[in-house]
């Protein structure tokens, strides 16, 4: 019985590494090109249309798919972030507590994660949060008088859309 050489043992280890190497060479060729192209990443709009003035009540009412709240005030409206400040949680809508206003209009958002409290204007009042809930400029739409409100465009608080 012969024994392998070790003429073939060498040859394949070497065509064992040259391969090992060509494959690593291959590979970090392949991920450079990934890093060259851009990730296409779908991004929600930045207009929202979302609905027609004469269907929010006076208060504040949460829209879920942009995560904002519009306050109606008579005939004056406002949008205002629903993330707090502080880590990024949805805040609530609470009540007031005062017993002469009407609750609609008496209420503040409490952030359930850590406590933080804005008043009816968005103004941090208490908690941990840095700042005040981020404000978003509305319009009305031209063809069909729907609230179109601006997520990529903040306002002051002094904003109101007046209808």
């Amino acid at each position: 019985m012969d024994k392998p050489s070790n003429k073939s043992r060498r040859r394949f280890l070497k065509d064992l590494g040259f391969y090992a190497f060509l494959s690593a060479v291959v590979a970090q060729f392949a991920a450079f090109i990934r890093f060259l192209m851009p990730d296409a990443l779908k991004k929600p709009p930045h207009r929202i249309k979302i609905g027609a003035p004469q269907q929010f009540p006076q208060g504040a009412t949460f829209i879920r798919s942009a995560s904002l709240f519009v306050v109606r005030r008579q005939n004056e409206f406002y949008a205002i972030s629903a993330i707090c400040t502080h880590l990024g949680c949805t805040v609530n809508k609470e009540r007031g507590h005062e017993k002469e206003k009407s609750l609609d209009e008496n209420f503040e958002f409490d952030c359930p994660c850590h406590g933080s409290q804005y008043d009816d204007e968005g103004r941090n009042i208490s908690g941990p949060a840095p700042r005040p809930l981020q404000r978003f400029k509305l319009h009305l739409a031209d063809d069909d008088g729907q609230l179109l409100v601006d997520l990529q465009e903040n306002v002051d608080a002094a904003f109101r859309l007046c209808i």
